[in-house]
């Protein structure tokens, strides 16, 4: 479900791009945005530099991925959000990219790993401090993590937070993953929540990602194709896209689509989109990242069409 990355173009790019940084004079990183090491870093390092410790209650939502339990988990105490207790924070996993809403009034993160994010007007849906993307899932790039922050005074407090740790010119493991991540998956670590991004990285993340931003039109494209089949429509916003849409299909074609079309995937989502209740229901999904070329949705269009699955 997620793109898959290019070691070659990898190196390339970024080989490239420090290359070019050298060269030039303008040594300046954006200050709008921070970018870290991963989103597993940005939710454990956001809970830490505001307070939050092993007694603090974090909400979260149905079928959160380990990603989500082992970062919350190592600051604080992950909790299903349908229960009626009092939460020191929320951390919405918009899933798949997906609109979720919470009526909960605390300490907001939002977890837009797996989301298009093409406007900043569609950012903060929960009023939330902080917004998270993951860039291996809306890039073909396989590391790091963009933090959108709604305030400066919370951007200022986390960036100091961040520039408190140990300065470290060069991370090996980062550039190892690029040989091969399954021997060198630093992300399997948990010394990666401690670690710091190199500035050249971090600034090369920020080109990779805004460079990205150019897919809305494809994106676009895609679902205008499959339109017929899109389940939940109300849930895709303008500016704002899931990585995956749901279709419409029955439960008993499930395994024949999956056999015809492995770029489809089948996951529990809670259907009300509603961060404190959840109506669990098993759907098919299909990815419209960059690697699901047009000619692919086409071809399961026309299946569909053909074999009338709605």
């Amino acid at each position: 479900m997620w793109p898959s990355y290019k070691i070659k173009d990898s190196f390339k790019n970024l080989l490239f791009f420090h290359l070019k940084k050298i060269a030039s004079t303008d040594k300046q990183i954006s200050t709008k945005y921070i970018f870290v090491p991963s989103a597993r870093y940005a939710i454990t390092n956001i809970l830490k530099c505001f307070n939050f410790n092993k007694l603090s209650k974090i909400a979260v939502g149905p079928f959160s991925n380990q990603c989500i339990y082992n970062s919350v988990g190592y600051v604080s105490m992950p909790i299903p959000s349908n229960l009626d207790i009092n939460f020191d924070a929320q951390l919405v996993y918009h899933m798949f990219g997906y609109e979720y809403k919470s009526n909960l009034k605390t300490f907001t993160i939002e977890d837009s790993a797996d989301t298009f994010i093409f406007d900043e007007k569609k950012l903060f849906l929960n009023n939330g401090l902080f917004e998270i993307v993951s860039i291996p899932k809306v890039t073909n790039f396989c590391f790091g993590s963009l933090i959108y922050c709604r305030e400066d005074k919370f951007k200022n407090k986390l960036v100091n937070f961040l520039e408190e740790k140990k300065e470290e010119t060069s991370n090996i493991q980062l550039y190892l993953m690029m040989i091969g991540d399954e021997k060198f998956d630093f992300r399997k670590k948990l010394s990666h929540y401690e670690k710091k991004l190199p500035l050249n990285v971090s600034e090369f993340l920020k080109y990779l990602y805004f460079k990205s931003l150019n897919f809305e039109k494809d994106i676009n494209n895609k679902i205008e194709i499959i339109d017929d089949y899109i389940d939940d429509k109300p849930k895709l916003l303008g500016g704002r896209y899931p990585s995956s849409v749901s279709l419409n299909v029955t439960v008993d074609v499930l395994d024949k689509l999956l056999i015809k079309f492995p770029f489809l995937y089948s996951r529990t989502i809670n259907q009300t989109f509603d961060f404190k209740k959840w109506n669990l229901k098993k759907k098919i999904f299909l990815p419209i990242n960059q690697d699901i070329s047009l000619s692919k949705i086409l071809e399961l269009k026309n299946f569909l069409d053909k074999k009338n699955f709605i």
